[in-house]
């Protein structure tokens, strides 16, 4: 009788990093060589666990599995909203993967919900523990297409009166840290048996019981918990279990009771990152666990819900109050103090650091809470039927902005009792931004002025922008106030006062900004279209130039739309270039009207400088990545008469480099540079025109070997060819090709897309692998392999020979492949 099982557990999430101006994450160098961490985790972690490779004992592949059908999962809200813009295909194999689980395991899905930006539920009231419960669930909902049956909250933080709001949303279990339990007993006992030590049998899951305030339990209110295995969990993290598929297996093995025929679990509940990201190639040790060394194990794989339908709850179990009733958290050992307190559970640091900072963080966070509800309530309370329902709702306008118009409907007492309904959006945003602010990694590390306390306090000065309009006390400066309170361990960053000024203004993009954004892209590309910059539209409405001097000045007037808010303003804006770097842009209200006729221009600047209070936007003051794209633009055209110069260059020194090189003499640098980079451009060019042609496949490969030629003179010549942009073309071509093959097999196709591969190679080329080998596993094992047309069948084994060369090629295991096909591969 099958009575054993393993639940693997992964919480995969990161704090959200976007700036709230932008949307947008700024480049972190903490991060090299990605972007930022999201990009560096998704690439060591998320996908690669979509995607697992299952290798034989020579280390070529023989499967791919999917390693979300085989565990237990959640993932933060905020962390997917980025993932599914980012990297969509790995997107939805989760969420398939999910689907599919529903099915293995008669109706429940290894999907788990998330509160919704981790904040520490304890420290929550009332009103935030719902709305961050409702936004979870609402969010799941919105990606799984079905109802969760349980919650992941963060850090496992939990008190009884969390517990009791989570009764109120039919959730079936949570999951937490054997050592939150205290006691247990029987359904049927009176007698409860200590398990405070965490020696509480997790093999099982228990129940907690909601009571009244006379002590009597309520048996139909509840909330049904599992309690993961903590070695194995622990090992998992810190004992790199993730490098041994068999000696994992071996540990699960170990907690079963095998004289018992009752239901138990071995329950592992981890860090999801460990699976990639902290064990380097964890996902694919656990893929083998999954995939392969079970089958020989007296236990099968499942999830928390089939689990907890086939063995439910026998015993009660009372939790542990923490210090001062706070309650517990798995990562704190004095309650939920690291969130809160100097309780020495930090990440490290310095000699003598300490964590008094996080009291001051959160109180000044909780000032700035309390004064974005009441605004919030004073402006709105006369026009919305329920403040606190339509907060917790306004996540589906978050996730379906489409859906403002009935939002806003349902929630208005009076149709458009508010006329300018941006001031909803703007209240809402600011609420949104609120709960942000106490996501639960600013307090965790060693330090205030880590990225993830700054990060919040970007929330923080995004709620404080948002409220400015609708109050005249001076929220900014109080808050500054506590902040200047908690003090940093690094004395170069003083204050949080200090770290909100020095790392957060700077970052705040006012429309003024945005303004300043177009104008200045607007003259780079000599137009003036509409513009869509992060979150808002640019509608232009007046555009002038005087461009009669060498110091040309640009005039216009144009109307700003906050896509989220909806928020309209107009602006005037006077662009002087004398020169790139000294490029300034005052923006004025939409009152003001100089003409350009007055002269001379110096005139002009100086009046307007003095109604822009000599505030004026260049460059250097653009956020992100349109800095760069404007530098870029801007030295587009200077780029393009230095490239016709190196070429000359190159085709005159060609004959030269040649014989230098022959004869072991060494290249002046300057020209080995200048001829390097003239010969890349000309590759690009070939590439260019390629990529324009419509030409019969084998042709273009033809066209294709000629770019080749280019690569083996510029060896010859001791030049170097930057390969980027052919490696992205390459890649292009080849997965494209491979995607054709998915939909039809043809052996011309087969023949070219080899011949590309074999070229790459060649050329010494980085391919992307990972996707090719994803697309040729489906060849490999959506039966196109394995049907043998009755027309043409020689045709059709001869393209079935060279897709298997092509699965040599990316190291697959084709022996494997080859002797189902019944073919041969040399």
């Amino acid at each position: 009788m099958q009575n054993k099982y393993a639940i693997i557990h992964g919480h995969f999430y990161q704090p959200p990093r976007e700036n709230p101006w932008t949307g947008e994450i700024e480049r972190q160098p903490s991060a090299h060589p990605f972007h930022d961490w999201n990009d560096r985790i998704a690439a060591e972690c998320y996908t690669p666990n979509t995607s697992s490779r299952i290798l034989n004992e020579t280390g070529l592949i023989n499967d791919i599995t999917n390693n979300f059908l085989h565990m237990s999962f959640n993932f933060g809200p905020t962390l997917l909203q980025w993932f599914e813009r980012k990297y969509p295909e790995a997107y939805n194999k989760i969420v398939e993967a999910d689907k599919e689980s529903v099915k293995l395991h008669n109706g429940h899905g290894n999907a788990v919900a998330q509160v919704y930006n981790h904040v520490i539920m304890p420290l929550a009231d009332d009103d935030d523990k719902r709305t961050q419960i409702e936004w979870g669930i609402k969010d799941f909902v919105h990606r799984f297409n079905r109802y969760p049956e349980a919650i992941w909250l963060a850090e496992t933080a939990i008190n009884y009166r969390t517990a009791e709001i989570l009764m109120e949303y039919n959730l079936k279990y949570i999951i937490l840290s054997p050592y939150q339990a205290d006691k247990i007993r029987a359904f049927n006992s009176k007698t409860w048996i200590n398990v405070g030590t965490g020696n509480i049998d997790t093999r099982v899951p228990y129940r907690i019981f909601a009571y009244d305030p006379s002590g009597n339990r309520l048996d139909n209110k509840f909330i049904d918990v599992f309690f993961y295995e903590p070695r194995i969990s622990s090992a998992v993290g810190f004992e790199h279990l993730l490098t041994d598929s068999v000696r994992f297996a071996d540990r699960i093995q170990s907690v079963f009771d095998h004289w018992s025929d009752e239901g138990q679990a071995a329950i592992v509940a981890t860090d999801g990152e460990s699976y990639g990201h902290h064990e380097r190639h964890g996902d694919m040790c656990f893929g083998a666990l999954a995939t392969r060394e079970i089958k020989n194990r007296h236990f099968k794989m499942t999830n928390f819900g089939h689990f907890h339908e086939m063995y439910p709850p026998q015993f009660e179990v009372i939790l542990k109050t923490g210090n001062n009733n706070e309650g517990t958290a798995w990562s704190c050992a004095h309650g939920i103090g690291r969130w809160i307190r100097d309780c020495s559970c930090s990440d490290g640091g310095g000699w003598g650091w300490n964590q008094k900072w996080r009291g001051p963080l959160r109180e000044a966070f909780n000032y700035l809470h309390n004064e974005c509800n009441r605004i919030y309530a004073n402006v709105l309370k006369e026009h919305v039927h329920d403040l606190m329902k339509m907060r917790n709702d306004y996540i589906n306008v978050v996730l379906s902005p489409e859906t403002k118009e009935a939002f806003l409907k349902e929630h208005l007492k009076a149709a458009r009792s508010i006329q300018d309904t941006s001031v909803i959006f703007q209240l809402l945003e600011a609420q949104f931004n609120s709960q942000l602010m106490f996501t639960s990694c600013a307090w965790f590390f060693a330090d205030i002025s880590r990225i993830e306390p700054v990060q919040n306090m970007k929330y923080a000065a995004k709620v404080i922008d948002l409220l400015s309009e609708f109050t005249d006390e001076d929220i900014e400066t109080q808050f500054l106030n506590i902040l200047d309170t908690a003090k940093s361990n690094i004395q170069e960053f003083g204050t949080g006062k200090d770290i909100y000024l020095s790392f957060v203004k700077p970052y705040i993009c006012y429309p003024e900004v945005i303004i300043g954004t177009y104008a200045m892209e607007n003259f780079i590309l000599n137009n003036s279209a509409d513009g869509e910059i992060f979150f808002y539209s640019v509608k232009p409405l007046l555009c002038e130039k005087n461009t009669d001097t060498d110091k040309p000045v640009y005039k216009g007037m144009v109307k700003l739309i906050n896509k989220k808010t909806e928020k309209k303003q107009d602006f005037i804006y006077y662009l002087f270039v004398p020169s790139y770097r000294d490029m300034r842009c005052y923006i004025l209200s939409p009152d003001v009207n100089l003409e350009f006729n007055i002269s001379p221009l110096d005139t002009i600047e100086e009046r307007i400088a003095e109604l822009a209070h000599y505030r004026f936007y260049g460059l250097k003051n653009l956020i992100g990545y349109n800095r760069e794209k404007l530098i870029e633009m801007a030295l587009h055209s200077e780029m393009q008469r230095l490239d016709k110069t190196f070429n000359t260059i190159y085709r005159k020194n060609v004959d030269l480099l040649a014989t230098l090189t022959q004869y072991d003499l060494p290249l002046p640098n300057v020209l080995k540079e200048v001829c390097s980079y003239a010969l890349t451009n000309e590759v690009n060019r070939q590439i260019a025109k390629l990529n324009q042609k419509k030409v019969p496949l084998s042709k273009t490969y033809k066209d294709y070997k000629k770019i080749r030629e280019l690569f083996f003179d510029s060896r010859k010549a001791g030049l170097h060819i930057n390969t980027t942009h052919v490696q992205e073309d390459f890649n292009a071509i080849i997965l494209s090709k491979l995607n054709d093959l998915l939909n039809k097999l043809d052996i011309e196709l087969a023949k070219t897309t080899l011949d590309f591969i074999n070229l790459a190679v060649e050329m010494g080329l980085q391919l992307d692998y990972f996707h090719m080998q994803n697309i040729v596993y489906r060849l490999l094992t959506e039966d196109i392999l394995y049907s043998k047309p009755a027309q043409n069948l020689k045709k059709s084994l001869e393209c079935i020979e060279h897709i298997l060369k092509i699965t040599k090629k990316l190291s697959f295991n084709v022996d494997k492949f080859s002797k189902i096909a019944e073919l041969h591969v040399e």
